[in-house]
């Protein structure tokens, strides 16, 4: 898992089977610093349980 990172792009390469993901990482008193990865398994994950759809979902897993 990395933390401070933004997903700047992500591009399906077919040849390859693979992502091809482009970040952003940042950290407090340094230069922002950009890299590419490549993965097999890309999960969307854009915080629907964040905030005050918490409290939403909670109350969905304590009722079964």
């Amino acid at each position: 898992m990395t933390f401070n990172t933004k997903v700047m792009g992500c591009w399906w390469q077919e040849d390859k089977g693979e992502w091809k993901v482009k970040l952003r990482e940042t950290r407090e008193g340094q230069e922002p610093r950009e890299f590419e990865e490549t993965c097999d398994l890309l999960l969307h994950a854009t915080g629907v349980s964040y905030g005050k759809n918490l409290v939403r979902y909670m109350h969905l897993a304590k009722d079964g």
